[in-house]
């Protein structure tokens, strides 16, 4: 039994070196213990029936073997992707609702922890060999004030979880059939986890069933509403109201078609683009990078509040690829320039042109290319999770350089000499059709696709 007295009489004769020692293995047991309450093992949270109902539902999306990797199927009640990793951002959903057995699970789990989650991640492993590395399941799809609760179903793996402060694993769960960990609200923020490989690799089946909720999206502003000036009444000397005056005036609200970005943008005439129907609006700038086309953008907005940008037109990145070594970089640049722009114009329809092929006039142009080509991918990526649409223009283009009697030699009619951009003549022409398609087309178009 504790004896407070003996304690402090105990601690009274220590040093001061012992003290410290004491103190820090304290903190570390609490640390460990705040941190290891975020998690709660359930075993046979399920039973036998229930659990066959769910296998077979499971081995009804045909999900491919392999030895190396789990292989995944995103369930959801809505249609919605899951950008779960850069290797393969996108992942569409089935719907969830056509799996009764799972339904099942995920509405009992509802109601037993009093939480809302509608969808599902289900994991094959099917050798011992297949792991899933260090991760957290802290993605802008999902909603972080619901519970991830996950279903192990099959033969047994060991889930470890470990700080994100130190790495040090904080519990492991040997994850028997029926069992579940539940990772509560804010688990994501402080804790990782894995499922690692066990060598050699052996044949072994299990399914992994993540319930987790998905965030909700953000909802429009509602439209902006004219303002109303009430003209003033003219009354006679008499008292009475001889002739009144009284009319309402709407204040018109301007709309527009905004243009940003590079010199591919900047050379488009915004006059031409509007057909004399739309006010077309160019804040595009040649040589301009990333984080410029960022600041030009959020120069505008503060300068125009009141004015209601339909679509944005944005060219950018072939700046900014030009002398790097990697796309690392860019890479979060480019996701800070989407998250802006979902910031500053949530109501907005906005297409991202895609970067274009350069003339291949030296050896070092052709790593230039593969930079281009992995640019695309990933605003093709960033546009498919934000629902922006995308400009096809490197398909079109890449058709154009070169001559179909000759394979591999560019027509250098289609540029001036020494200069990596299409020429005003024809070159430009191509481009402007693009933007056109965006500017004045509400319907599907092939060259902008989501």
């Amino acid at each position: 039994m504790f004896n407070l007295e003996e304690t402090i009489e105990s601690l009274s004769s220590a040093s001061t070196q012992d003290l410290t020692a004491l103190i820090k293995a304290a903190q570390k047991i609490i640390y460990f213990r705040h941190l290891d309450g975020h998690l709660q093992y359930y075993p046979e949270i399920i039973d036998s029936a229930v659990c066959s109902e769910v296998l077979t539902e499971c081995e009804s999306l045909n999900l491919p073997a392999s030895s190396r990797r789990p292989e995944s199927q995103w369930l959801s009640v809505t249609n919605r992707p899951y950008i779960f990793a850069d290797s393969k951002p996108v992942h569409h959903a089935k719907d969830i609702t056509k799996l009764p057995a799972i339904s099942k699970v995920m509405d009992t789990f509802n109601e037993r922890f009093n939480c809302k989650m509608d969808s599902c991640l289900v994991l094959k492993y099917t050798s011992t060999s297949a792991g899933t590395s260090l991760h957290a399941d802290d993605e802008r799809t999902m909603d972080t004030n619901q519970p991830i609760c996950n279903l192990s179903i099959g033969d047994s793996r060991t889930i470890d979880f470990l700080s994100n402060a130190d790495g040090k694993v904080i519990r492991s769960f040997n994850m028997e059939s029926k069992s579940m960990v539940l990772m509560k609200p804010g688990t994501q923020k402080i804790l990782k986890h894995r499922v690692p490989g066990i060598a050699p690799a052996s044949p072994s089946l299990r399914y992994s069933l993540s319930f987790r909720a998905m965030a909700k999206r953000p909802q429009p502003p509602p439209p902006a509403v004219p303002q109303i000036i009430e003209a003033e009444q003219q009354f006679t000397v008499h008292g009475k109201s001889d002739t009144v005056e009284s009319s309402l005036t709407a204040q018109p609200v301007r709309h527009v078609c905004l243009i940003a970005g590079d010199s591919y943008a900047a050379r488009l005439d915004t006059v031409k683009l509007g057909r004399k129907c739309a006010d077309v609006v160019s804040v595009a700038r040649g040589g301009a990078r990333i984080h410029q086309v960022m600041e030009r953008i959020r120069d505008f907005k503060s300068k125009n509040e009141s004015v209601i940008v339909d679509k944005i037109c944005i060219s950018v990145g072939t700046n900014d690829i030009r002398y790097a070594d990697s796309l690392d970089k860019i890479k979060l640049k480019f996701k800070s320039l989407c998250a802006m722009i979902n910031e500053l114009y949530p109501s907005s329809k906005v297409y991202f042109q895609s970067l274009l092929p350069l003339p291949c006039k030296s050896r070092h142009d052709w790593r230039t290319n593969s930079f281009v080509m992995n640019m695309n991918s990933i605003i093709k990526n960033e546009c498919i999770y934000r629902r922006f649409h995308i400009l096809d223009a490197f398909r079109p283009f890449s058709l154009r350089y070169f001559d179909p009697q000759v394979p591999h030699i560019r027509d250098d009619r289609f540029f001036k000499a020494g200069d990596i951009h299409p020429s005003e003549a024809r070159g430009m022409g191509v481009l402007a059709k693009l933007y056109l398609r965006a500017i004045h087309s509400n319907f599907f178009d092939p060259f902008t696709f989501q």
